[in-house]
């Protein structure tokens, strides 16, 4: 934008690639709260396409929980899957 504009300085320039340098040397993040379970997602999204509710499914959860380490989506997160009905437009 600024080269279009005519305005892209020495000093500009420099900035602009020092930052473009520091993006690419850092490392990827880990994906948060929910999209860090794209494939629990996806078995779930099969679950609500076949007439499961919510809370039908928050009692797998409760195992998962109990089972692994890391932090299960919440049951907030659970609705809000079942709300956005993507299995709908993209059946799993």
């Amino acid at each position: 934008m600024w080269q279009a504009n005519g305005c892209l300085t020495a000093a500009r320039d420099r900035a602009l690639q020092a930052h473009i340098a520091r993006q690419r040397e850092r490392p990827a993040r880990g994906r948060p709260g929910s999209y860090a379970w794209p494939e629990l997602r996806r078995r779930l999204e099969a679950a609500y396409a076949g007439g499961a509710q919510p809370a039908q499914v928050a009692g797998g959860m409760r195992e998962l929980e109990e089972s692994c380490p890391a932090r299960p989506p919440s049951r907030r997160t659970l609705q809000r899957w079942y709300s956005q009905r993507r299995w709908v437009t993209h059946p799993p």
